[in-house]
């Protein structure tokens, strides 16, 4: 029923954990895509194809988007999901029967957490508030002055045949789900669950704090690229720069606590 794509490097001990968690139910299918990872952590991976019978696909290193696209062309159902090795999604009492031709994508609402590890289990609102979207560029640019779209790459399953002509790599080596989130928006309809608290997603220092002002000029320059509009380019551009000025600050407080 549902494909499950996994971008895989150098973090096998967080994808075992999404894996003994998922392994079983039998309406997914799980890819892991390995991104050029180290030897012994390509071992680890190769080791979940028959412990957690997963489909293992290996390739060079060419970031996160190259991953989720050769995971993507690879997936065997009419439907998928991306996870990051930090992300979870919870299919307690998940109704498969909502996965139909009506929509070409299902956001459901995140969780945050410090450690997913020790995070309740079956948190989930069975009653959800549902939202149903239009297509359109202005819920984008709402977006960015903080309206909320209640869509993000790890909460949100998509039919196959509706992204397969949207759904490409880009070499941006941050943000590049940024993209794929404004076409989404831009061209898709979309049933929204916004408060269904299925998508649990940890709190990390990672990649989303190691950007740079030239990150947000490539992504402003990826989105003119992608008929965006200047004005919309323009708000996106303001929102991350404003992010990444008081994200390095909160990292230097990290890393230099009084």
């Amino acid at each position: 029923m549902i494909s499950i794509v996994i971008p895989a490097y150098n973090n096998s001990d967080k994808i075992e954990r999404i894996l003994k968690r998922l392994y079983k139910n039998e309406r997914l299918e799980i890819l892991i895509v390995d991104d050029g990872s180290n030897f012994l952590e390509s071992e680890k991976l190769k080791r979940f194809r028959d412990e957690y019978h997963v489909k293992y696909i290996v390739q060079s290193n060419m970031g996160p988007s190259v991953a989720r696209l050769n995971g993507f062309n690879q997936a065997s159902y009419d439907y998928v999901l991306f996870l990051d090795a930090d992300d979870m999604f919870d299919f307690y009492e998940f109704d498969y029967s909502m996965l139909n031709d009506d929509f070409d994508y299902y956001s459901f609402g995140s969780r945050y957490f410090k450690d997913i590890d020790i995070c309740d289990n079956y948190n989930v609102n069975l009653r959800p508030n549902v939202l149903f979207r239009d297509s359109g560029k202005l819920i984008f640019l709402f977006n960015q002055f903080g309206y909320k779209s209640f869509w993000n790459s790890s909460n949100t399953i998509y039919k196959k045949s509706s992204i397969v002509n949207i759904f490409q790599p880009n070499n941006l080596r941050w943000a590049e789900d940024i993209i794929f989130k404004y076409k989404v928006i831009s061209n898709l309809k979309g049933r929204v669950e916004a408060n269904s608290n299925r998508s649990l997603i940890e709190i990390s220092n990672g990649r989303g704090y190691l950007y740079n002002v030239s990150d947000v000029v490539n992504l402003y320059r990826e989105l003119i690229k992608n008929h965006s509009g200047y004005i919309l380019a323009t708000a996106v551009f303001m929102r991350y720069f404003t992010s990444c000025l008081i994200k390095k600050v909160k990292f230097l407080k990290i890393k230099n606590p009084r």
